[in-house]
């Protein structure tokens, strides 16, 4: 099980999730509710049916900062410091993103974008409501089938349900790499989100507030101390220990996490998440504790506070930013230092009492 085909994401879904699989006219999907359709498509780039030839996905639009212990800003969620692709804001633009309580993600086998642009554009037609679906590319061609984020994804799973915040595509440092996964668990910031955000959760999540207040989980609520995962996402054993050597020497990470489709031989001193043979998840915990330096943790620990703000911030709009901002540091953000100053002042208990305050919902 190393190359992971159309029928094994299906059975991975029913094995380890509550999601129902259900018939269409693409095949067997998996039936999800809109808002975790949108957070699997922001991880594994999966695409909303809106155009058969451009599928939308948030996938690499919901950025904020390229390096940790920096303010290193990148077009994403703001672009001029203003918000921009946020989940409330891309939802008044693509009102299809939530316009329906469930979506139907699609797994297609294809050797050529060409091949899969042309059946999409066939069976489109013979649906209603194409933007119901989200096409799940498995690009044969690929060795493993390409299958990295959908790995990453349930790393995700994994670890939200156990009570941290997780996110793909970390920013650490240019000639450190990014990561594919990593989780964090952080009591004290923990404690001043919404109660369904306190039990774990997908760090885009914290940008959804707007879009759905109403949201809730039964994930049990972990306390204890401040936790830091690092993981690499790999569809053969053994490919991913070089890159997690990097992360971890950053002193920053208590685990280091291989996510591969299945174990094989290959064994090393870190923790590894992978199926077994009936697709079922499983975790094998590391061999020896990893060296934390403390300090750097710490800092780590305190800039990931003002990462996480920048989520929360998300849920306003321009105007409402701008309002806040004039409350905070007594002017609107025009540049970089301003928006620095004004996140590291702001509390996260404003941003979310804010983002209540906002919504609609």
């Amino acid at each position: 099980m190393m190359s992971l085909s159309q029928k094994d994401i299906l059975e991975v879904f029913k094995q380890n999730f509550l999601y129902e699989v259900v018939g269409t006219p693409f095949g067997e999907a998996v039936k999800m509710p809109a808002y975790d359709a949108f957070i699997f498509s922001n991880v594994t780039g999966a695409g909303y049916l809106n155009d058969p030839l451009y599928p939308f996905s948030p996938n690499g639009l919901l950025k904020v900062l390229n390096k940790a212990l920096n303010h290193s800003f990148v077009n994403g969620l703001f672009e001029n410091f203003a918000p921009k692709n946020t989940p409330w804001m891309l939802s008044q633009t693509k009102s299809f993103l939530f316009d329906t309580p469930h979506k139907f993600i699609v797994p297609i086998e294809y050797t050529s974008k060409q091949t899969l642009t042309d059946r999409l554009e066939h069976i489109s037609t013979e649906v209603t409501a194409p933007t119901d679906y989200l096409i799940f590319g498995i690009d044969t061609s690929k060795r493993g089938n390409g299958m990295e984020p959908f790995l990453e994804y349930l790393a995700c799973q994994h670890y939200s349900k156990a009570g941290y915040i997780v996110e793909t595509q970390v920013p650490i440092a240019h000639d450190v790499g990014s990561p594919d996964f990593a989780g964090y668990r952080i009591p004290g910031l923990a404690q001043s989100l919404p109660a369904h955000l306190q039990k774990g959760c997908h760090l885009i999540e914290l940008a959804m507030l707007r879009v759905s207040l109403d949201r809730h989980v039964a994930h049990a609520c972990v306390r204890g101390a401040t936790h830091m995962i690092v993981g690499e996402a790999k569809c053969f054993p053994g490919q991913a220990t070089g890159q997690l050597d990097k992360y971890t020497a950053t002193g920053f990470y208590d685990e280091g996490l291989e996510i591969y489709p299945a174990r094989g031989t290959a064994q090393t001193s870190y923790g590894v998440l992978n199926l077994a043979e009936d697709y079922s998840l499983q975790f094998a915990a590391p061999t020896k504790p990893l060296t934390v330096d403390a300090d750097k943790q710490q800092a780590y620990a305190g800039w990931l506070g003002d990462y996480m703000k920048f989520y929360l911030l998300a849920n306003l709009d321009g105007r409402e930013f701008n309002e806040l901002a004039q409350q905070v540091i007594g002017a609107p953000v025009a540049d970089a230092g301003s928006m620095i100053r004004f996140i590291q002042i702001v509390s996260v208990e404003t941003l979310v009492e804010k983002s209540r305050h906002g919504s609609v919902q």
